[in-house]
């Protein structure tokens, strides 16, 4: 709740120092409570009133430097997230494995793939471990693909992780992944070295809900096609 977190910021400004105890409690509280933007601003709101109060009859240095430090509780992180969260990376660059393995490292819960190609042990090497870790993945990938040499495909098999292959002429060239149900990476990169190092490609990582709910739609129809 809203005000519990007020109450706890009111209690810090007693000495008119955030200590370190007192800030992480308040981070795990706003971690926890997943606040959105409007709940912020209600708090430094809140937080920039009580400085007014005190401010006439304080030592301004630090009350100043209390203010600061609630604030930045609830601004950084937030601006953070948005970066993170909606961003677009183009390879080669040295970026781009960093940011699929970032995405899969993240997950919690579930992770959906479907990619015409996994051949980059990299990221193989993430996703087993996302999987040893407990998150429920499931991979789509083209049937002509999983053959070539250097396809991972076998070795997702071995480890038990539902796959599904396309068994038609054509392929299935789709190159995108859900994680969560809550974030979608998508874009022209087929999960290999050769797009890492050599190629042109793009990567796109939203957290938009109509996009996530329209490729989760074609993940389950494709799941349920090829499965």
């Amino acid at each position: 709740m809203v005000q519990n977190i007020l109450n706890m910021i009111e209690a810090t400004l007693a000495d008119e120092n955030l200590s370190r105890g007192e800030r992480q409690v308040l981070t795990q509280h706003l971690q926890e409570e997943k606040l959105d933007r409007n709940e912020c601003a209600q708090i430094r709101k809140f937080a920039f009133e009580k400085f007014r109060e005190r401010l006439h009859d304080s030592r301004n240095a630090d009350l100043v430097d209390w203010l600061e430090d609630v604030v930045r509780l609830l601004e950084p992180k937030q601006d953070s997230q948005l970066r993170e969260e909606h961003s677009a990376v183009f390879a080669p660059d040295g970026h781009s494995v960093s940011l699929i393995r970032n995405f899969i490292s993240a997950t919690k819960s579930t992770l959906d793939i479907c990619v015409f190609t996994i051949t980059d042990n990299r990221l193989t090497d993430e996703i087993t471990a996302a999987h040893q870790r407990g998150v429920k993945i499931r991979i789509i990938s083209d049937d002509d693909k999983s053959e070539d040499r250097g396809s991972d495909v076998e070795i997702f098999t071995k480890l038990n992780i539902p796959v599904a292959l396309d068994d038609g002429p054509d392929h299935m060239h789709h190159k995108f992944a859900i994680a969560d149900r809550r974030k979608l990476l998508n874009g022209s990169y087929n999960w290999t070295r050769s797009a890492a190092n050599h190629n042109h490609e793009n990567i796109i990582i939203t957290t938009t809900p109509e996009l996530i709910e329209s490729f989760q739609e074609e993940f389950e129809k494709l799941w349920k096609l090829y499965k």
